[in-house]
């Protein structure tokens, strides 16, 4: 292998069913059932030590913990943990696997673990195909499979209501099926922008006790975790007992090039993701996330990420790059730096399934990453979804935001539903396209974001949103810059169904410039506006551009009025911009005038 992982240099290499001093290896005799690490036997009579590379080309179990230099798993080979005993493997250089990796506990009092204890992040080269000696971590290659399989638990849920400051008693939306006393477990923060800990202020703590779905915590809460919306805090369980780590100052990776399916199910994978130190701030090493699938292709098709937790990763979390088919479900991204679900963008990545993940507690360590900071990178290829996701405390600046469908290349189309983003530092959605395809979100949620629940550009394109709550955002309920670019279908931007609400100087809803004229109006459709006055702002100064917006049937206020002149309050309207109102009964209508003055025109739609 090179520099690919063998570790050759003035160490013993051992095979599984073989030994050797140097390099030369003698073979033991075939034997129908897999051999015991423990034994003598497996070795030819001398144990790997800690500076040996462990080569193994048979099934071979991990009885007992071991530290050593490193392990290759040849093809044809299996190292598989003792499925009834707690065993860690320590390894100071790479796991390198091209055969087969099973880490399978019977019950959850077994705990299975891969510990990297010597990477040095300031040696990574990061990049390529190649396994390198300096990048220390776990490697699955070729024909290489991963059968990870924790014991399988309910990865995060909700609280049903609020909890407050000096509660210790969390009543969860349902049932904590695999939660067990000495759980590690975080609540989200829910408070309105500017209160304390508005971003970053989740409260961790142990499980003391589980009575049904009550779970009572080691300490009491130091802050309060009010509903909105009818939506309580996030309560996510860090635990499993399937682990890969490295350590707080050596953070290492997982690396998946292989052309088969892989099983990560339920297992925590820790202190990932290495970083380079420049004078100012740090970068983070290419290639080198917490579970990389690397240019798989069809080849990952099937593969299934599932209860997975990628904690205190110095970068990208969770990235199917070039990697077709791979399902993430019930994954949790948590305390990390870089946009945890995510792939290299201009790069196409097809039918990826997001699917009640979450992204928790991210942050960006330099200036550049901080301005596309997000928790979901809607990225570019075909047959993605994204559903029932979760993004909270995601910082950053200018447009970050919980998810973000990105500015160029703008041709990823996604299947959004059900997504909900609160208590982001920026924005809860970010767009920022330019083409005619039609991206479809339904049922987002935002709430308590410090800017916006929605930030909505470029020049044009032809979103379509349905079934929308924004509420309580620190500076509107849904910012829009873009103009409708009408699909060959004849589709234009669309916002149907939806609830956007403001209070004070707050809008529900801002037209603010725009950069590309449209020969279509933006629909707003059966849309409720709730505030206490001038729920709408139009603010198009910037640019000579003229907007178009037709709002058909919307109402305000919790009585479902008629939307009225006064409701709007025009800061800058270009001469050649047409806001349009279509009344609940389809049989009046108006058009606004740069003044904010009311000419009746018939009904238009």
């Amino acid at each position: 292998m090179g520099n690919g992982g063998d570790g050759r240099l003035g160490r013993r290499a051992f095979l599984g069913g073989a030994a050797a001093a140097g390099f030369t290896a003698i073979t033991a005799p075939a034997r129908a059932r897999p051999t015991l690490w423990s034994d003598p036997a497996t070795w030819g009579g001398n144990a790997p030590g800690r500076d040996d590379i462990v080569r193994i080309d048979r099934p071979v179990v991990l009885d007992r913990d071991v530290v050593v230099g490193g392990v290759v798993v040849d093809p044809g080979g299996a190292l598989k943990f003792h499925p009834r005993r707690s065993v860690s493997l320590t390894s100071r250089g790479n796991v390198v696997v091209k055969g087969r990796l099973v880490m399978r506990p019977r019950t959850s009092s077994v705990r299975h673990t891969i510990k990297f204890d010597r990477a040095s992040e300031a040696k990574f080269v990061g990049g390529g195909h190649r396994v390198l000696r300096s990048d220390v971590g776990l490697w699955v290659m070729h024909h290489g499979r991963l059968d990870l399989r924790g014991a399988a638990k309910v990865a995060w849920g909700r609280v049903a209501g609020a909890l407050l400051a000096g509660e210790a008693a969390v009543n969860l939306d349902r049932d904590p099926i695999g939660w067990e006393v000495g759980d590690e477990v975080v609540i989200s923060p829910t408070g309105p922008p500017g209160s304390a800990g508005h971003r970053d202020g989740f409260e961790a703590a142990f499980v003391k006790e589980i009575d049904g779905r009550l779970v009572i915590l080691d300490r009491a809460v130091e802050r309060d975790h009010p509903q909105i919306m009818g939506m309580g805090a996030e309560v996510l369980n860090l635990t499993r007992n399937v682990r890969v780590r490295g350590r707080r100052r050596g953070r290492t990776h997982v690396f998946i090039h292989s052309a088969h399916p892989q099983m990560v199910s339920h297992t925590e994978i820790r202190h990932v993701g290495p970083r380079h130190k420049r004078s100012v701030s740090t970068v983070a090493v290419l290639g080198r996330y917490g579970l990389h699938f690397h240019e798989a292709r069809s080849g990952s098709k099937g593969s299934v990420v599932d209860g997975v937790v990628v904690r205190d990763a110095g970068n990208h979390s969770f990235v199917p790059h070039t990697s077709h088919g791979v399902t993430f479900s019930n994954c949790i991204a948590y305390d990390v730096s870089e946009s945890p679900y995510w792939w290299d963008e201009g790069d196409r990545t097809n039918n990826t399934l997001w699917e009640d993940c979450i992204a928790a507690r991210v942050r960006a360590d330099n200036p550049v990453a901080a301005n596309d900071l997000t928790g979901f990178f809607l990225g570019r290829g075909t047959g993605n979804t994204a559903r029932r996701c979760t993004a909270v405390g995601v910082g950053g600046d200018a447009s970050a935001s919980g998810f973000e469908w990105p500015p160029k290349p703008a041709d990823g189309v996604w299947t959004f539903e059900d997504g909900v983003a609160h208590n982001n530092a920026v924005h809860g959605i970010f767009v920022w396209q330019n083409n005619d395809s039609v991206n479809v979100v339904n049922g987002f949620v935002a709430f308590h974001n410090g800017s916006y629940g929605i930030k909505h550009g470029a020049f044009a394109n032809a979103f379509k949103y349905s079934g929308l709550r924004l509420s309580g955002n620190g500076e509107g309920g849904f910012l829009l810059h873009a103009n409708s670019e009408v699909t060959p279908e004849g589709d234009p931007l669309l916002i149907e169904s939806s609830l956007l609400e403001g209070t004070g100087e707050i809008p529900a809803l801002v037209v603010g410039r725009h950069f590309k004229t449209s020969g279509s109006a933006v629909k707003l459709v059966n849309c409720r506006f709730l505030h206490d006055s001038e729920p709408i702002l139009v603010d198009e100064g910037g640019t000579n551009i003229p907007g178009l917006e037709d709002f058909v049937r919307c109402s305000v206020g919790p009585g479902g009025r008629d939307l009225e002149p006064a409701d709007f309050r025009i800061r800058a309207m270009q001469a050649a911009s047409s806001v349009r109102v279509q009344r609940q009964d389809n049989q009046s209508a108006y058009r606004l005038d740069r003044t904010g003055s009311a000419i009746s025109i018939p009904p238009f739609d």
